[in-house]
């Protein structure tokens, strides 16, 4: 079921999206986690390089490059000559979507188990 129905019938355990996680990260990991690289490019560089701030995320030096790519390439051959770059922000995209979701209802499960 959706988030927004999901929190309409049950809000005690449904995390809020709009803020950071109440929980330990390291919670049900004895190991330690996997740390995550953060991205090569800093938010100066960002800045100057025009992201727009919804993509100022993990992904955002793939966006530079695409962006590079579309501006730097003829109009008829855009398509063709950045697919690459296209399909590599693409990818990285959908495995951020992918990060989120798992956090997401790793939080879930931990506020129902409380």
């Amino acid at each position: 079921m959706g988030h927004v129905i999901s929190t309409y019938k049950n809000p005690s355990f449904m995390p809020d999206i709009s803020q950071y996680s109440k929980y330990d990260p390291l919670l049900g990991f004895p190991n330690g986690r996997k740390a995550r690289v953060p991205p090569p490019v800093t938010a100066d560089e960002m800045r100057a390089a025009n992201v727009p701030p919804e993509r100022r995320d993990f992904c955002a030096h793939l966006f530079m490059d695409m962006k590079k790519c579309i501006n730097e390439t003829l109009f008829v051959t855009r398509g063709y000559q950045c697919r690459g770059a296209v399909h590599e922000w693409q990818a990285c995209e959908k495995s951020e979507a992918i990060i989120r979701m798992k956090e997401y209802e790793r939080e879930r499960r931990l506020m129902a188990r409380d």
